[in-house]
């Protein structure tokens, strides 16, 4: 049996505006939630896109029926006649309707926090597994750790640390892991901070495996 591929021009972009469904799902997802494992294969991520796309387009196809089959006997006709009405209905199946679905599922929607406890509570149950979609410790603490400031034993009694706000900036999966603290502090050798560093615009530091990063809550007297 063989496989027929798309090689006329109209083919190509009709196979492309099937698949983008998918692509904006699949883009949408890894920025909420981060990338996994299976992010970084090339390959891994188009079958990914390929079947929320097909499962999508499926959807479209059965709501669209009528529309379709209006536009059969003649579909250049009907694409000329209904160009406006054509463009904003892809828009809204390729582009909002995908990007909806990903934010709805992946992000953290303050009225739909219920349903995914609801749902926690129920793989839990359902499951022994103990699997964690975070690909490490590293970017569990990052993104969950409620700091105000953090220090980095570079070395013993060496600390880099500072305050650790809205103007800082970590790394997470799977680029490798650095920090930005926007407000550099003087961290003592018992790890206590003394003053801010004169003029500090920030400091950036890469974080070795020798390394140790600590989190911590605002201290007293700090600002």
């Amino acid at each position: 049996m063989e496989l027929d591929l798309p090689d006329s021009a109209f083919e190509v972009l009709a196979f492309v505006a099937l698949v983008v469904p998918g692509l904006v799902y699949a883009t949408t997802r890894s920025r909420l939630r981060g990338y996994l494992e299976g992010d970084r294969s090339v390959a891994s991520r188009i079958v990914q896109a390929l079947v929320v796309s097909v499962l999508l387009d499926a959807v479209y196809f059965v709501v669209l029926a009528r529309p379709l089959e209006d536009a059969e006997p003649h579909p250049v006709h009907y694409l000329l006649t209904n160009a406006l009405a054509i463009s904003a209905t892809y828009f809204l199946c390729a582009a909002i309707i995908p990007l909806v679905l990903a934010w709805l599922i992946h992000g953290d929607v303050p009225f739909l926090r219920p349903v995914y406890r609801l749902a926690t509570q129920l793989r839990s149950r359902l499951t022994s597994s103990n699997y964690q979609t975070v690909p490490n410790a590293w970017d569990y603490a990052t993104t969950t750790a409620p700091a105000g400031w953090v220090r980095v034993r570079i070395a013993p009694g060496q600390w880099v640390g500072g305050r650790f706000a809205d103007g800082s900036y970590f790394s997470t999966y799977p680029e490798p892991r650095d920090l930005f603290i926007e407000d550099q502090y003087v961290v003592k050798e018992d790890g206590s901070f003394g003053e801010r560093v004169p003029s500090s615009s920030g400091v950036w530091l890469s974080i070795r495996d020798d390394y140790v990063v600590e989190w911590l809550a605002d201290e007293p007297g700090q600002e």
